[in-house]
């Protein structure tokens, strides 16, 4: 198991939209068939060298769905993800259920009054 954890944000820190794409720059990310997000070459080889000594972990405000789009290179891919604001872990690409669980668990005693809130 590796023990140091490098955690970083996605959008314009890893990944840029196709509006900042360079040359050499390669697409991991498609919408609608249409190349959509890109990394950096430079960018995917320090990846690749950090995934091999530490945990790598995308943070990102993305949804799941939106996460999913993104297409890492193998030797880039990280296990875990952090999505929609730390709502979210996923492991191996899925859902992790306790993470998801806790938040709601930590909500339910004040649930009656952030419903009143909810409705003002």
């Amino acid at each position: 198991m590796k023990n140091i954890l490098f955690a970083s944000d996605l959008d314009n820190t890893l990944l840029f939209s196709y509006r900042h794409r360079r040359e050499t720059d390669q697409c991991v990310e498609y919408l609608d068939g249409r190349e959509q997000g890109f990394c950096t070459a430079r960018s995917l080889e320090l990846l690749a060298l950090v995934r091999e000594k530490v945990q790598f972990v995308p943070i990102t405000t993305r949804s799941v769905a939106q996460y999913r789009r993104i297409a890492w290179p193998a030797a880039c891919a990280p296990q875990y993800a952090v999505a929609a604001n730390g709502g979210i872990l996923l492991a191996g690409g899925e859902i992790d259920p306790e993470w998801y669980a806790q938040p709601k668990q930590a909500a339910a005693p004040w649930r009656g009054e952030l419903l009143e809130v909810q409705d003002r």
